[in-house]
């Protein structure tokens, strides 16, 4: 059972705290929620420009020398994509309290805050050096993305599958929104996040919630922001499905497959559907690892995995060119017999093991922690692991039969092996 304390520190401002004295080390993370649009290239810059240096410690050496003095704490720049939303900003881990007693997490609370609210200024502006320098490691990281095929497949089906929706958007922006950062405009955006931006504060580690919270409260000084995280609209799949292929200079063809339910993390029915998700393709005992890969050697992997957050379900596969066709026709024969009626008990059992021991492996790890309840947070609902846990064991065969007909396809994207056209 997770000891989970939540504090509303200003309107927009909230903090989440889990107890536990199991891990070695304390992880934080102080994140501003900006919506997914045309500011994304700003977003996923700030964080790394701001990293490079503060009033009290102007550049990375000697942020690196306060860190080594902290045991080696470590502070990373974070910019996550969850469902229309963008979380900007930092996490941190550092040896949790119970084995150093050196007020190390109030050290790197108050470094925290510094790298917000002080930034290395020059007359009242982010130093250009640093914003021309994370300018080209943006570009750089967006123009790397092709070069992971297995990754790109999905990233450009979503991009196809959501044309027009906000989640269809590169977190990174693209290089014409990155050419045009200036310290000036980049300066200016800080300062509109500051005033305005919903925050999310999360602490896992053992001290006690009033101390984390008078802590953040101390070094932050927190302002009422007037704004809201963007709501997350569930479309309806398109009449027809959307069938898509580009030729890429890659070795194998990639297949990626995206399927609308209308049902996301809040819904009662969400974890049936992650159970069908799971017997479909979520794990080496799925249907799509038996039939399609085994048993047809159709493809080389093919996995399926749900989005709490815009409700859909995403497959993808490595196939020969020559395969294409039938490999898609063989994965939705699958959905058809699931929809059909035609799941087994052991599946669904096998199914519950599978999430429940993913689960379980989720409480092991901090990090992890740390993502799933930030991305439920800022999208404006919590999600207990432990609960989730028990809604899982209490699906039903009947229950994932049921959804199984909210499965509707979208998008077929096919990445074709070969020369560039």
């Amino acid at each position: 059972m997770q000891n989970i304390f939540t504090s509303q520190l200003a309107d927009g401002i909230k903090l989440t705290c889990l107890q536990a004295k199991q891990f070695k080390t304390s992880v934080l993370s102080v994140t501003m929620t900006v919506p997914l649009g045309e500011n994304n290239a700003f977003a996923a810059i700030l964080p790394h420009v701001l990293l490079r240096g503060t009033q009290t410690y102007p550049n990375m050496l000697s942020i690196s020398r306060k860190l080594d003095t902290l045991y080696g704490a470590r502070i990373i720049p974070l910019v996550r994509k969850a469902g229309a939303n963008l979380a900007i900003g930092f996490i941190a881990d550092v040896i949790d309290e119970r084995f150093a007693k050196d007020n190390l997490i109030e050290q790197v609370i108050i470094l925290l805050s510094e790298l917000f609210n002080m930034p290395a200024t020059e007359n009242g502006l982010l130093l250009g050096e640093y914003v021309e320098s994370e300018k080209q490691n943006l570009i750089d990281r967006i123009s790397r993305l092709k070069s992971e095929p297995r990754s790109y497949v999905v990233r450009r089906m979503r991009e196809i599958m959501y044309e027009g929706e906000p989640f269809g958007l590169c977190e990174y922006g693209d290089i014409e929104q990155v050419n045009s950062i200036t310290p000036e405009n980049l300066t200016s955006y800080l300062k509109e996040l500051i005033n305005t931006s919903p925050m999310q504060i999360f602490y896992c580690g053992s001290i006690d919630n009033e101390t984390i919270l008078n802590q953040f409260q101390s070094a932050f000084s927190f302002k009422n922001c007037n704004k809201k995280p963007a709501e997350n609209i569930i479309l309806p799949a398109p009449a027809k499905p959307k069938y898509i292929t580009e030729v890429m200079p890659v070795s194998q063809g990639k297949l990626a497959m995206g399927f609308r339910t209308g049902i996301y993390a809040t819904d009662k029915d969400y974890p049936a559907l992650m159970l069908f998700s799971c017997i479909l393709g979520g794990y080496t005992g799925s249907r799509l690892f038996r039939h399609v890969r085994e048993k047809l050697s159709l493809c080389y992997y093919a996995s399926s995995g749900v989005d709490k957050f815009t409700g859909s379900i995403t497959i993808s596969s490595g196939i020969e060119n020559k395969n294409a066709e039938l490999a898609q026709k063989e994965i939705l024969s699958q959905i058809y017999d699931m929809k059909s009626g035609n799941i087994t008990e052991q599946e669904l059992s096998d199914a519950k093991i599978n999430i429940l021991d993913a689960l379980k492996s989720m409480s092991d790890n901090p990090l992890t922690l740390e993502s799933f309840f930030q991305s439920a947070v800022m999208n404006g609902f919590c999600l207990s692991l432990s609960d989730l846990s028990k809604q899982i064991q209490q699906v039903s065969l009947d229950d994932v039969i049921q959804i199984s007909k909210f499965v509707t396809l979208d998008t077929v994207y096919f990445m074709k092996g070969g020369e560039t056209l």
